[in-house]
């Protein structure tokens, strides 16, 4: 079975909505290494992931289809609030538009409830692939999509591997005396199939008198503080875990508390990894939010996969996880058997990845040899040191440098090649056949392919794969550009904005206006710039802007800036541009004070 194909769910009552559909058009897309954190030198790695999470998955049916042990998820509620972050336009309109809102994807095109069923629906097909045949799956839920997300979770794992509908109860909260205090959540659990892990969990109860065999009454400290009764004795025992769970929700005062607004307590997390994975499986919550699953996971002694989409959950787990490390680290130089368990089932280390949206920012060749190995592994090539690029099949391929198009030059080159050396490309000899040429480029010639086919003299067959066309999601993001005037007349700073473009924002513009009837166009750049800062004196160790130009939503920056020197020295100008998806530019301009 290929990493393409997802096995359809079994006939059963199913859901219907607009748009249903689980053809899944699977792309891989491969993980660009960012950052490490922990033991550098470790033989192994946890795993963080900042990307879409769609996409994470499918990258990870390469390596791990059918070997998580443990999935946790916390999806959006459909709450029309959960995961959104606004990016606004500067100015009051565009082309028209009087709402001018752009939302940057932090799973906020998911507002309606056909689009937040497919959305589901996609992810859980994908999560299934990836289950081990003894794993678990936990879906967190409310009253918002229970009904619904219970009946798609029958659809997808089966109904005859639903284990049970456990409510998550607490006391904290929003008081309402108009309808029933919604003081509870629901998690949705399914199995793999019937072999899967279970470690029976107990908890506390404290009784007002001593039970007895027939009796298992019981209450929690929580339950016994909220009664108008004080017991006169109170006896202790433990009793296996009921599907009723009574665990506080984290406080602002709780050493985990880290102000991220979806934080789930690590008690929660705590009695579901041990029930269902044991030390060294595998557990993956890729609606990590602020990394809860993994933080307890690093914790007992469990593997972990982190994804999500929102930059502010890749950093809050971070640093989490850095902290929960450093004191495991310390734990273990002052007892080296305190640690144990951890010390050989999880890696004191973990690494960041993206999944789309390359940063090529290095110099020109690191940045081109980064994009080739993303579009090899993009595409499953494999690299050889020739000519070419790499090969795959029966065929040899090329990478076009990114910064240009495919151009008839670039066919020639390759067409000589051929000539010169035409033994080199038989792919077989009885019968005889030739390897076929591919081309990936980041756009062409418009009439590269008849140019081709009339200059083509070869055995060989030329193809041209333009990941504009075939790859059009896959994003690599580029540096913003800016064209700016900066001139002094005596001690008289002027500085300019002329233009300022951003490729990964009209990346995103382009693919949110694909479907759609009207289209967002931007006419003036000034509406896309959130802030601009400079730095009259810029001494190369510290920025620290003179000029701060940072409006409110419905204004948009100054175009022209101007400084008055005090002293006539030669000075270093600084500009920090940022847009309003957040990326920086940073430019330097060197000026002579008279």
């Amino acid at each position: 079975m290929t990493e393409k194909n997802i096995i359809k769910a079994k006939g059963r009552p199913m859901l219907y909505w607009e748009g249903k559909t689980a053809q899944l058009n699977i792309e891989y897309y491969p993980a660009q290494e960012k950052e490490v954190y922990g033991d550098k030198e470790s033989i192994d790695f946890n795993k963080i992931f900042w990307g879409d999470n769609f996409q994470v998955l499918s990258h990870l049916l390469k390596e791990y289809r059918g070997k998580i042990n443990l999935i946790y998820i916390d999806p959006p509620f459909d709450s029309k609030a959960d995961y959104v972050k606004n990016i606004q336009f500067k100015g009051q309109k565009i082309k028209g538009l009087e709402q001018n809102l752009f939302e940057e994807k932090q799973y906020s095109d998911i507002r309606w409830k056909d689009e937040y069923l497919q959305f589901m629906y996609e992810r859980l097909l994908l999560l299934r692939e990836l289950l081990s045949d003894n794993g678990s799956i936990y879906l967190h839920c409310d009253y918002h999509k229970s009904h619904h997300l219970r009946c798609l979770m029958d659809e997808v794992f089966g109904e005859e591997n639903f284990i049970n509908e456990v409510v998550w109860g607490y006391h904290t909260g929003m008081r309402v005396e108009s309808y029933w205090n919604r003081k509870h959540d629901t998690l949705l659990v399914y199995w793999k199939t019937k072999d899967f892990i279970f470690n029976a969990q107990y908890e506390e109860r404290i009784y007002p008198f001593k039970p007895s065999m027939q009796s298992d009454w019981g209450a929690t400290i929580e339950e016994i503080l909220n009664k108008d009764w004080i017991p006169t004795g109170i006896f202790k025992s433990k009793l296996l875990c009921r599907d009723v769970w009574d665990i506080s929700q984290v406080f602002n005062m709780s050493n985990e508390y880290s102000a991220y607004p979806t934080q789930k307590p690590e008690a929660l997390l705590e009695r579901i990894i041990k029930a269902s994975s044991n030390p060294s499986d595998i557990v993956m919550d890729c609606f990590m939010g602020s990394g809860t699953t993994c933080a307890v996971a690093q914790k007992l002694g469990r593997r972990w996969i982190g994804c999500d989409i929102n930059t502010g959950a890749i950093n809050t787990t971070i640093k989490r996880l850095t902290n929960i490390i450093e004191g495991q680290e310390d734990n273990l130089k002052s007892d080296s058997n305190l640690f144990s368990d951890e010390k050989i089932n999880t890696p004191l280390a973990f690494k960041v990845y993206n999944v789309n949206e390359y940063n090529l920012f290095k110099n020109k060749d690191e940045g081109i040899q980064t994009y080739k190995s993303i579009l090899m592994e993009s595409y499953w090539v494999e690299a050889v040191r020739w000519y070419f690029d790499g090969k795959m099949s029966s065929s040899y391929v090329k990478i076009i440098d990114p910064n240009r198009i495919l151009s008839k030059k670039d066919v020639e080159e390759v067409i000589k090649h051929i000539q010169e050396q035409q033994e080199e490309y038989i792919y077989t000899n009885s019968p005889l056949k030739y390897y076929d040429i591919e081309l990936i480029c980041s756009g062409k010639e418009l009439d590269i392919e008849v140019f081709i086919k009339k200059h083509n003299t070869t055995n060989c067959i030329i193809k041209v794969k333009d990941i504009l066309i075939e790859k059009e999601g896959l994003i690599f993001k580029e540096k913003p550009t800016v064209e700016t005037g900066v001139s002094i007349d005596k001690n008289q700073l002027k500085i300019s904005i002329k233009d300022f473009i951003s490729p990964v924002l009209m990346k995103k513009l382009e693919l949110e206006n694909k479907n759609k009837s009207e289209k967002v166009i931007i006419e003036d750049y000034k509406q896309i710039i959130d802030s601009v800062a400079i730095d009259v004196d810029y001494d190369w160790k510290l920025f620290n802007a003179e000029i701060i130009d940072n409006p409110w939503k419905k204004e948009v920056v100054k175009w022209e800036y101007e400084w008055a020197y005090t002293t006539k020295w030669n000075q270093t100008v600084a500009i920090k541009i940022i847009d309003i998806l957040g990326e920086e530019l940073f430019e330097t301009y060197d000026v002579v004070v008279k």
